[in-house]
């Protein structure tokens, strides 16, 4: 119980784990197994036939210590604060009534169902839970606004690149740098959901796997959670009790999902894992070789549910409104395009030293300025031997990075090429014909400026000088791009 998250002034437990959104999904995802425990106490018989005693103790009693444990779970999923997890354990309960109620035409055990619902409410009132469910609250915390501005980002970077995604690691950065708004200035390692997360880093085509697997296995508890005998002589009513108590347990994980990026946490597997293998064999023992259709109905429905969330994740991110219009194409090279008609075309080489830590934002100003708003903006994300854009007008390499705009000048020589604050030796090549302009800091922290100057001198490439600034051009851009670049045909 590390004192590292808070809520309020209570202490967020994390029970062990890394931290206490983690703690909540795994101890959310046990609780339907005693739902379907003190199920299996009230609704089954021994196989004597008595029915006031469960294997040596009396059912009533058996009940209570069914339902005492399950109270012991709801306080310590309560004592981790995690909402995701209360919503997923809530939702995987509406499904297990639903299903009662579709199956027995009823719903048993109402008295049993009141008083757990009435504990629960207490105890969530007593340790504080409520007040962080509280929509007032909730309407104000910046956790989960910020999350809605992150997965309204993450359906545009779907939107952006639905094929191939963009790359294992990069959502928290890209979203940063190309969707996130510009005074914004959280930073995040995902998507903080673990399905946008996968659509986003590997593509559309990944996420309809996923999602038909992991659905797949909820449409095949749905189809076995049945009633009658087993093929070995086991009650099926117990076997689809505890089906339906995996189903559940996995359901819970799938929901918690949304909320979380929680597929990443390894440890956090096994409980899922054991789920599915329940599951599996649980429609083996009441279908035998029968169950291989039944998983066959179950993959075809859970892929053609798949492919319309894929299809609209696709449409909810194309009709998102923003700045500049981003691309992601292949090559690594990201797409900026403002509002205007994109007559012009811009090659941009950025670097963190002269744009900051969040250059993609600078980029993205950039094209949205009202001078600029006809440009197209390519940005390679690495150095490559080819530049893969229509032929620039206007060539821009920013800091260490000047000699990738020298070796662009070289294909594209036709274009103006900009070297905003260079830094190293001014290494350029034999034979390099085309307009330079030259960008040095009045305050050179780099001590770069003196072998420019005699660069530029021997050249005969235009050289300027920004006063009052460093290295870091941000004070002056992008408006000490308009004589350069704006008089561009």
């Amino acid at each position: 119980m590390e004192g590292i998250y808070f809520f309020g002034e209570h202490v967020r437990w994390n029970l062990g784990w890394n931290n206490p959104n983690q703690a909540g999904v795994f101890v959310a995802m046990w609780i339907p197994w005693l739902w379907a425990l003190g199920m299996w106490v009230v609704g089954t018989r021994n196989e004597d036939g008595a029915g006031r005693s469960w294997y040596g103790l009396r059912r009533d009693a058996a009940a209570t210590l069914v339902l005492a444990a399950e109270l012991v779970l709801w306080f310590l999923l309560c004592k981790t604060y995690s909402r995701g997890a209360l919503v997923a354990v809530g939702m995987a309960g509406v499904v297990l009534l639903l299903w009662r109620l579709i199956r027995d035409r009823r719903i048993k055990g109402i008295g049993m169902i009141s008083v757990r619902l009435i504990a629960v409410g207490v105890l969530l009132f007593a340790t504080g839970f409520f007040s962080r469910i509280d929509p007032r609250f909730v309407s104000q915390d910046a956790s989960a606004g910020n999350r809605l501005v992150l997965w309204k980002g993450g359906l545009q970077m779907i939107a952006a690149s639905p094929w191939r995604g963009w790359g294992a690691g990069q959502s928290g950065s890209n979203f940063t740098h190309w969707f996130q708004p510009l005074a914004a200035t959280e930073r995040y390692g995902g998507m903080v959901n673990s399905y946008l997360h996968v659509g986003v880093e590997y593509g559309l085509p990944v996420l309809v796997a996923v999602l038909t697997g992991a659905v797949g296995l909820c449409f095949l508890v749905w189809g076995n959670a049945g009633a009658g005998r087993t093929n070995n002589g086991l009650s099926r009513e117990a076997a689809a009790i505890f089906i339906m108590a995996a189903g559940s347990s996995w359901l819970v994980f799938l929901i918690a999902n949304v909320f979380s990026t929680l597929w990443i946490f390894r440890n956090l597997w096994w409980l899922p894992a054991a789920n599915g293998l329940v599951i599996l064999a649980s429609a083996w023992a009441m279908l035998g070789m029968r169950s291989f259709g039944m998983m066959a109905r179950a993959l075809g429905m859970a892929a053609v549910l798949s492919l319309l969330v894929a299809a609209g994740l696709y449409v909810i991110g194309k009709s998102v409104r923003s700045d500049a219009r981003i691309a992601y194409l292949p090559g690594d090279r990201v797409v900026v395009a403002g509002a205007g008609r994109q007559d012009g075309r811009m090659l941009i080489f950025p670097e963190s030293s002269v744009l900051g830590e969040d250059w993609g934002k600078e980029i993205r100003r950039l094209a949205s300025a009202e001078e600029f708003r006809d440009f197209e903006i390519s940005v390679p994300l690495v150095d490559c031997a080819e530049v893969t854009c229509t032929s620039p007008q206007a060539i821009i390499a920013c800091g260490s990075r000047f000699s990738a705009g020298l070796a662009a000048l070289q294909k594209f020589p036709e274009a103006h090429l900009i070297l905003v604050h260079p830094v190293g030796k001014p290494d350029v090549p034999d034979g390099l014909n085309g307009r330079v302009s030259v960008m040095l800091p009045m305050l050179d922290t780099r001590n770069s400026g003196r072998g420019w100057k005699v660069i530029c001198k021997q050249k005969g490439w235009e050289i300027s000088m920004n006063p009052g600034v460093g290295q870091d051009i941000r004070p002056v851009w992008p408006g000490v791009l308009r004589v350069n670049v704006i008089s561009i045909e």
